[in-house]
């Protein structure tokens, strides 16, 4: 028991008492046992933003976040039943501006003597930044995780006493590995190594242990997922005074780098044996390098032309020093520039010249760097290069629209197979087929379960609203594969197609397990501009996985769909079954309660139809309960509930109808039961009655069990006063 002192008295005690409440930098409640304010300080009101007296109309709950007022509420009964003497908890409170704040919360409760609750008293303090700082620091750890994977560089820690090791999740990645799929240990490492790299890295690892002097190495490994990478590790060790406390680093996947080394070696070798020639020269213009393609281009060995002028090259006539190499040796760069030269045997030569100044590392130039092409082999090089970088231009930008492609559809997928309706599945569709194929317009029609007619679903762009078409209106799904028309002249227009655009269209069936459940149709938007927009080639490209796509759906919604009517339908005259009716009447019945309303159950039996049965053969019976069935869906209102219970019996749910209403459409039905005509391989069988019992909520019974128990009784009572004919419960009458 927790007792408190009188904070109205004039003791020493209680102006302490006072003071703490009032001035204290935490907020102080006292809430009695219905959670209403008997008291606060000054500092709850400044946390929430209301007056005391505003604090006074609400209780401890009204100001309580909807996510933690569950959890809260069941502390506090504990509180209150003596369970607990006093809990602490952090929670959210809604603020009078509608902010939320994150708060420390010790509530204790005080008894009095007899050890009855009197009141509680609750000690609030506001820990929101706290929240935020931890939250920045998860943010943190998610961001050095993400740098890590962009550096594709993951870190380790280890006691080199032990085998114990840890890894960040990115360099699980490095070695092939799912983060966290087995436990690391430093022998799964030096397994990994390449068996040519191992002693170079034990050896290092060694003379680390030894000296404490940190490496930088890089090595070969062969990953857990079977493929084979180069890595560079930093490792480092901590040393004390018995020696490594602890190894850390970093290992960095380089096999791009790598490869780039390797690329870059070779392009240099192409350069060294290509037809530019390079030349060195002094700032004088004095031959210092001659490289093979020089002495092939020029006819001068290197032998032959280290140490001469460049104005051996210089054709008769020609100023003997020439004025651009001087400019380049003043500093300036030249760059394609077209000249003649003569070669050794006297014959000119039209070269492309690009020449820059070597400097030292006081900025003086002190030497020139020249490369010289045949002019025709230069053009023809400028022109591949310009090809080239087109080319990859292109590649880039292909890679970027299908990554998004990619996320796009990914996206899609995942949303339809969320989906709870075509409707849902129509929206989906609309959101992200423009989002894939700007631009375009195209639509999605989905076969009827006739088989015999498709509706379209979804449009978007300029594609026309056409109605309902036949699947032999198209020629995609007459032969199950794409169908594409470039331009109107193509004579295998799709008949549902009214009018071919300037682009063409596509038309690709939607497949599943060799089933057509639809189509999609995509096409170029009129007056756009075909060079600038979506080759025909792309749309076809993207409309394929898009297909497959939305056939996955359709068949995952048709299969969610059938299963579900075949859990509550039955199968026979295609209404609710007994399982599924519990279901709907008990949420009828409470809103009914709700609203004051009465709700009317009829149980309906078939008369001798077992009769019927041995007189016409079961397939007659079975047409009956079908014709049964039909009737009941026809003549009962859209909400009405319709059921068959087994056998002959069915049941009928009738909302907010009262008992006049009831009797009155009880009757109805059975009137129009024995005007029914059952056809059965040509003949006709009529004569039919039924019996109906009438039970009402909340005349005859408060619950669905009792509810219906009455309606079956009054049925019997029905079937004992001669059939053909409706009865109220005894509790109606």
């Amino acid at each position: 028991m927790v007792q408190v002192a009188d904070p109205s008295g004039d003791s020493p005690s209680a102006e302490r008492y006072r003071h703490v409440f009032e001035d204290g930098p935490i907020g102080i409640w006292l809430v009695d046992r219905d959670l209403r304010t008997l008291e606060l300080n000054a500092a709850m009101s400044r946390m929430l933003g209301y007056s005391a007296e505003e604090l006074g109309q609400r209780t401890f709950a009204d100001l309580t976040h909807p996510d933690d007022l569950d959890s809260d509420l069941a502390l506090t009964a504990q509180l209150l039943a003596g369970e607990l003497s006093t809990f602490t908890v952090e929670k959210r409170y809604v603020t009078k501006a509608g902010d939320p704040i994150w708060v420390d919360l010790t509530v204790t409760a005080v008894r009095d003597d007899a050890d009855e609750f009197s009141y509680a008293i609750a000690l609030v303090r506001d820990i929101t930044e706290r929240r935020k700082t931890e939250t920045a620091l998860a943010d943190r750890g998610r961001h050095l995780a993400d740098a890590e994977a962009l550096a594709h560089a993951g870190s380790f820690t280890s006691d080199p006493r032990g085998d114990d090791i840890e890894w960040s999740d990115e360099l699980y990645r490095v070695f092939g590995i799912e983060p966290r799929a087995i436990e690391p240990t430093l022998q799964l490492v030096f397994d990994m190594v390449h068996p040519d790299d191992l002693a170079m890295v034990q050896a290092r690892i060694t003379t680390l242990m030894r000296t404490g002097e940190p490496f930088d190495m890089e090595y070969r490994i062969n990953r857990l997922d079977g493929g084979a990478a180069w890595v560079r590790a930093r490792t480092s060790v901590d040393m004390g005074p018995a020696g490594p406390e602890r190894l850390f680093g970093s290992v960095q996947d380089i096999t791009e780098s790598k490869r780039l080394e390797e690329s870059l070696a070779a392009y240099a070798a192409i350069v060294q044996f290509s037809d530019g020639a390079i030349v060195g020269l002094t700032p004088g213009c004095v031959i210092t390098t001659w490289n093979p393609a020089a002495e092939q281009l020029f006819g001068y060995a290197a032998a032959d032309a280290v140490g001469r002028g460049v104005d051996i090259l210089i054709p008769p006539g020609f100023t003997r020093r020439p004025s651009v190499l001087e400019r380049v040796a003043r500093g300036e760069r030249i760059e394609r520039h077209e000249t003649e030269v003569v070669r050794k045997d006297g014959s000119l030569l039209s070269i492309s010249l690009n020449a820059s100044p070597m400097r030292n590392d006081h900025g003086i130039v002190v030497g020139i760097s020249s490369i010289a092409y045949d002019t025709t082999e230069e053009r023809r090089a400028r022109v591949a290069l310009r090809g080239a970088h087109d080319d990859l231009a292109r590649s880039v930008a292909e890679l970027e629209r299908r990554n998004i492609e990619v996320t796009l559809l990914n996206e899609m997928s995942d949303l339809l197979q969320s989906c709870a309706d075509l409707d849902e599945v129509s929206k989906v569709i609309r959101k992200y087929a423009r989002q894939i194929f700007p631009g375009q317009a195209g639509a999605v029609s989905v076969i009827a379960p006739s088989r015999n007619l498709l509706e379209m679903v979804a449009t978007w762009g300029e594609t026309p609203e056409d109605g309902p078409f036949g699947p032999q209106d198209c020629w995609a799904l007459r032969r199950g594969r794409v169908h594409r028309v470039d331009d109107a002249a193509d004579e295998l227009i799709c008949p549902h197609v009214a009018a071919v655009p300037p682009g063409g269209y596509v038309c690709v069936p939607m497949m599943a397990q060799g089933e057509a459940l639809g189509l999609l149709h995509l096409e170029a938007n009129a007056g756009e501009d075909r060079d600038a927009g979506i080759s025909g080639d792309t749309r076809q490209r993207l409309a394929v996985p898009v297909a497959e796509h939305l056939s996955l759906a359709l068949a995952n919604f048709t299969l969610r769909e059938s299963l579900r009517n075949q859990s509550i339908r039955d199968p026979l005259t295609g209404l609710f079954n007994r399982r599924y009716m519990d279901e709907p009447l008990q949420r009828e019945l409470a809103r009914a309660g709700r609203n004051h309303s009465s709700v009317a159950v009829l149980a309906i039996d078939v008369d001798h139809f077992k009769a019927f049965n041995d007189a016409y053969g079961h397939p007659a019976g079975d047409a009956l309960l079908t014709s049964l069935g039909a009737l009941l869906r026809d003549r009962i209102r859209s909400e009405d509930i319709a059921c068959r219970s087994g056998g002959e019996e069915f049941n009928v749910i009738l909302p907010d109808c009262g008992r006049d209403a009831a009797v009155e459409r009880a009757d109805a039905l059975r009137v129009a039961v024995k005007g029914l005509e059952v056809g059965v391989r040509g003949r006709s069988y009529g004569g039919v009655t039924i019996s109906v019992g009438v039970a009402l909520f909340p005349g005859n019974g408060a619950d669905s069990g009792t509810l219906l128990h009455e309606a079956d009784a009054a049925l019997y009572r029905a079937k004992a006063g001669g059939r053909d004919r409706v009865c109220l419960s005894q509790a109606a009458v």
